[in-house]
């Protein structure tokens, strides 16, 4: 199907996965011992033993690790000199190794102070600066940024000129970031999040993309430990700094995809419906009650389930089926070249209808 599946490169990719495992597991017993942990509450926090916090900032170090042991590896020729083949490019999309390697310095630089912001509960203003600041660099030192909307509605193509479009950039980074954030509340649940929408982009670079592919061997050692796959004494967690670094990579990954025309402008929002959906109905809520977008609540979509009956497990199966057969609308759009104007106009219906049938059901529940 594609050069990554080629011995060497498959050998190569073993041996990158192996360095991130060691990372990670050295990341979860240095946060062990230091006590950075997560405490369960009963409500919000609904697991049962105390897990380290490890997940983000070990992700966003092996995704710089690694990034730049395979980019060495580049520039030393090793590859050609001993599998007689020349180094893949990062990515098939014109993405360079130096905007590849910058979203994972960056995101890293988010994870960090993120993390002191879970252990020292910094302002919010803190972590939102520093989101800015890092788009910010991303957009100065790559001049990537949203030029084009599309034809969102109906009407001609949305172009953004030079003033504009660094600032909704920075606009849509910061708030892809804080829904990813917002929808790590079930164990499990963004783990399949960052699946669904990788595997979308995955489908449409073609397996091409190496960068991204090296994103996701720095990801799978911490889904493993999350899920328990080495044990539940061994298992992490995320923690707010690293769904919002996750969160503020795949944000880049998906502005590129659209700047570099793998994707429509308006098939990013599809591939992470279920976390914008959450994301805006919480917001909403919010506004209208007229509390802190940052007041934790039960308002949550796997909250609404687990509120209701349902167990974890269940609740985790259908926010993943939901999640998925979003994306695949998004997916069908995007091959199938469906205006971007049907494409917009279905994704706000897909708000309506879920915020009047969630509070509908949510009233009838409560009676």
């Amino acid at each position: 199907m594609s050069e990554i599946f080629q011995p060497f490169y498959l050998a190569t990719f073993s041996f990158l996965f192996f360095i991130s495992l060691i990372i990670h597991f050295l990341f979860r017993i240095i946060l062990k011992r230091l006590k950075v942990v997560d405490v369960p509450d009963g409500e919000k926090k609904i697991h049962r033993m105390l897990v380290p916090i490890s997940g983000g900032i070990s992700i966003m170090f092996s995704l710089v690790v690694i990034g730049s042991i395979y980019l060495a590896l580049s520039y030393s020729q090793f590859l050609e000199i001993f599998f007689e083949t020349e180094p893949l490019e990062l990515t098939n999309w014109n993405l360079d190794i130096k905007t590849g390697l910058l979203f994972g310095i960056t995101g890293l630089i988010v994870a960090a102070v993120s993390f002191f912001d879970d252990v020292l509960e910094l302002p919010v203003w803190f972590r939102f600066m520093t989101l800015v600041l890092c788009s910010g660099i991303v957009i100065g030192v790559s001049d990537l940024s949203l030029t084009s909307l599309g034809n969102l509605f109906g009407f001609g193509e949305i172009k953004l000129n030079t003033i504009i479009s660094p600032i909704f950039t920075i606009f849509c980074v910061v708030g892809v970031a804080n829904a990813f954030n917002w929808i790590d509340g079930l164990d499990g649940l963004f783990s399949t999040q960052v699946l669904i929408v990788s595997s979308a982009i995955f489908y449409f670079i073609g397996g091409n993309g190496i960068f991204f592919t090296i994103f996701l061997i720095a990801f799978l050692p911490y889904l493993l430990m999350n899920l328990s796959f080495f044990g539940k004494k061994n298992r992490v967690f995320m923690g707010d700094h690293g769904s919002m670094a996750i969160g503020y990579t795949a944000a880049w990954f998906l502005i590129s995809a659209s700047e570099f025309e793998v994707i429509n402008p308006m098939t990013a929002p599809w591939l992470i419906a279920m976390v914008l959906l959450n994301a805006l109905r919480v917001m909403f809520k919010r506004a209208l009650l007229r509390v802190s977008l940052y007041r934790s609540d039960r308002e949550h979509i796997h909250h609404f389930f687990l509120d209701n009956g349902f167990s974890k497990g269940q609740s985790l199966l259908i926010v993943t089926l939901i999640s998925i057969f979003l994306t695949f609308i998004g997916m069908i759009f995007e091959i199938n070249q469906i205006a971007e104007y049907v494409s917009f106009y279905m994704f706000v219906s897909a708000f309506i209808m879920w915020s009047v049938l969630s509070s509908n059901l949510k009233r009838r529940f409560e009676n």
